[in-house]
């Protein structure tokens, strides 16, 4: 058993990620050292995690706990010194209202627990009663009647948001196992689901990727990272180089023909694939040792392999030929390239960020035009928490047949 003298508890909340090191540099901070014999207790800013530092003389010790429900009763807007006792402390670590610990150990609390709540300071056991009276109810008075609605308030909608989530399972699961035939998932049906969760994953990747690649250089490739096979060679292959406009230095010196980099981008014609091998030669002054290189072409997926017309193809063939991925990939494996399903749904989510101005500039476009067609198809779509389809619309916008520009916009509601 760890003998403790003291107990501290620090005001200022914690991060519950900081671990033995962070969380003996804030003692130290504050006392100079972690004395022997003693316990620093810290809270996060929800006060529903706590943490507690030990030096048991020898060395320090770090442990954590949690609530379920409710929070700890954690002092906080201290102006001076707050000494607890040894019951109050452990109404405290078991998330009781301490500062409401009266004679005989009884704490009248109003919230959580609604009851009356007997502290037994030898066991240290707490006795609620869930009950509360008519005449316990009249003494209450506004700021705790307050706070227990708030309470139930907040306890109801989170029982409602866990039983709507498990209702929505249960349907879900229901309808893969005992639904008729024709309402049965099947495998296909599955993996449309799947590859639209790719493509959202991929589009919000891709989204990500824009945003910190302005705030921080990209990471150095870490060893264990897997690599992209290179494409087949038996493929054939149209080579594109990529010069620059002048071989001749700025000093007046030819520049002599180093090297060179090579790219490989992968294209599709309707049942043969071929690649676009893109040379750009590197250039050097033998005077001046200036070095002169062809810039990148632009690429919608940055060091991807797929071409605009590959991109293009697999855009149309989903969502105007209504062709699922999992039948594009069945399509390439036998032209002679089977590029998976996932691959194929990050390039659709990749293509559908880097179309999003485009979908914006259209909708601004077709708000300027003073008649518009719009058509409403109702859908069957299921009701989260409900267990049961309600009907929606997809609601489409297009310009009229007389209108020079020619325009269609989507909306699901």
């Amino acid at each position: 058993m760890i003998r403790v003298e003291a107990v501290w508890l620090s005001v200022e909340p914690l991060d519950m990620r900081a671990g033995t090191e962070s969380a003996l540099a804030r003692v130290v901070a504050v006392f100079g050292a972690a004395r022997p014999h003693t316990a620093y207790l810290f809270a996060n800013r929800r006060a529903n995690r706590m943490k507690v530092l030990v030096h048991d003389g020898i060395g320090v010790w770090l442990a954590a706990r949690r609530l379920n429900t409710g929070k700890f009763s954690w002092p906080s807007d201290v102006t001076g010194t707050v000494t607890l006792s040894r019951e109050q402390l452990d109404a405290l670590v078991l998330g009781l209202p301490w500062q409401r610990l009266g004679e005989a150990g009884i704490i009248r609390i109003v919230g959580g627990n609604r009851g009356i709540c007997q502290w037994t300071g030898a066991g240290r056991q707490c006795m609620i009663d869930l009950v509360i009276s008519d005449a316990e109810l009249a003494s209450v008075d506004k700021p705790e009647l307050l706070a227990l609605v708030q309470s139930l308030r907040d306890e109801l909608a989170f029982k409602q948001k866990v039983i709507d989530k498990i209702t929505h399972e249960m349907a879900v699961l229901k309808r893969l196992k005992f639904a008729a035939t024709s309402e049965h998932f099947s495998a296909e049906q599955r993996s449309l689901l799947e590859e639209t969760i790719d493509t959202d994953l991929a589009a919000a990747q891709a989204e990500l990727d824009k945003a910190r690649a302005a705030a921080k250089a990209a990471a150095p490739a870490d060893k264990e990272t897997p690599k992209r096979k290179p494409l087949p060679p038996e493929l054939p292959r149209t080579e594109h180089r990529h010069e620059p406009e002048s071989t001749t230095c700025t000093c007046g010196c030819s520049m002599k023909r180093i090297g060179e980099d090579v790219s490989e981008k992968l294209d599709y014609a309707p049942g043969v694939f071929t690649v676009e091998r893109h040379v750009r030669g590197k250039w050097v002054c033998a005077d001046c040792e200036t070095l002169v290189q062809a810039p990148v072409p632009p690429h919608v997926i940055d060091k991807g392999i797929p071409t605009c017309g590959l991109l293009a193809h697999v855009m149309i063939a989903k969502f105007i030929d209504h062709l699922p991925l999992y039948r594009q990939e069945k399509i390439f494996g036998r032209a002679g390239l089977a590029v998976p399903q996932s691959t194929l749904a990050d390039w659709v989510g990749t293509c559908g960020v880097q179309l999003q101005p485009l979908v914006d500039a259209l909708r601004e476009e077709l708000l300027t035009h003073r008649i518009l067609h719009a058509d409403e198809t109702p859908v069957a779509m299921l009701k989260p928490g409900k267990g049961k389809t309600h009907r929606a619309y997809i609601w489409s916008y297009c310009t009229t047949n007389f209108d020079p520009v020619k325009g269609c916009r989507l909306r699901l509601h």
